[in-house]
């Protein structure tokens, strides 16, 4: 697919300011809790409000997947049966993908990690969209908003990222920690480092590092078939409702006209359109089902977490910057690697 820039994105969910989620995105999701003490987590049925969207590529390992020792392999997520009462992550449990396509995937990183030297109290702090918006720019909604020349002059940032857990719950949620962004479109070719703020419930977004993209082969047909149906009707739903899914309803409308892909003309005139390119459900789950078309995946690998930027979000909070919703450190003594 062609390249596009990130504000272009085409990433599961829709999300709105305020953290709010139009009602045919809603669904059971679960709350992931972590043990004091300790990085594992527990998956418990409920709701969530939280959603975004966006994409975005950097570097480019599409072409092989390297064999991995069992030993090096890990969990992307470890349960355990004593946790914490306050929920700290709400992960949206049947968007998840299988664990053969995590572990799959992160050998292209060889799961690395980056250590990150911070007390846990600043380390653990989040903050509103609103706020972060408030503060540095950008709107409250897009996965990577687009940053006004005034603020870039005032603080020279402008590599914000704001992935959810809601539709990409294998992103990371601990700072420095390795994960994985899927989506409907591949876009952008310019390599870049991002500075990653993961939504991990609604109205908490905490900083988690300096992250480099790569992207990996994407989903085979035979993947694709072997998820689960919530993470199917996830994708599917997106791809028929969202504005941003246009590319992959026009493919499907030439796969059907004209029996071909569109060129590069033709798919840039069609996206430009006031044509909808309507497709049914039906359809778009064929496209997949049979390999016409297929999920997007990229590493998000941590090279390096700017401590002056946490630090400045969270003594904002402690002199009682105003914001829309709660947001506090959270109280976790976990051990840093």
């Amino acid at each position: 697919m062609g390249g596009k820039d990130f504000d272009h994105a085409v990433e599961a969910g829709d999300y709105h300011s305020g953290d709010t989620m139009k009602r045919e995105d809603r669904g059971p999701c679960s709350e992931v809790k972590r043990e004091e003490g300790s990085s594992s987590v527990k998956v418990e049925d409920t709701e969530s409000d939280l959603d975004s969207e966006g994409t975005f590529k950097v570097e480019n390992h599409e072409d092989t997947i390297k064999a991995e020792e069992p030993e090096k392999r890990i969990k992307f997520y470890e349960i355990e049966d004593k946790v914490k009462d306050t929920p700290e992550v709400v992960i949206k449990k049947e968007t998840m993908a299988t664990e053969e396509v995590v572990q799959s995937r992160l050998t292209h990183i060889h799961h690395h990690s980056h250590p990150v030297d911070l007390d846990t109290a600043t380390l653990d702090t989040t903050a509103t969209r609103e706020f972060l918006s408030r503060t540095f720019g950008g709107d409250a909604f897009s996965t990577f908003p687009r940053i006004a020349p005034a603020w870039l002059a005032k603080h020279g940032m402008n590599d914000f990222a704001y992935p959810n857990l809601t539709h990409n719950p294998h992103a990371p949620w601990r700072p420095g920690a390795p994960g994985l962004f899927f989506a409907l479109t591949r876009i952008s070719e310019r390599e870049r480092t991002l500075r990653i703020i993961v939504g991990l419930r609604p109205k908490a977004w905490q900083y988690i590092g300096q992250y480099v993209l790569v992207l990996v082969p994407q989903l085979s047909k035979e993947e694709w078939l072997a998820q689960s149906e919530g993470f199917k009707q996830t994708w599917i739903n997106y791809a028929f409702h969202h504005d941003r899914a246009k590319e992959v309803r026009v493919r499907i409308h030439y796969q059907k006209q004209e029996h071909r892909e569109p060129l590069e003309d033709e798919l840039a005139q069609a996206i430009g359109s006031r044509n909808k390119y309507q497709a049914t459900r039906e359809e778009i789950r064929r496209s997949y089902d049979v390999g016409e078309q297929r999920i997007y995946v990229w590493c998000m690998k941590c090279v390096d977490y700017d401590v002056n930027f946490q630090m400045q979000i969270a003594e904002k909070l402690r002199q009682g910057q105003p914001q829309r919703g709660q947001a506090s450190p959270r109280r976790s003594k976990r051990k840093r690697t």
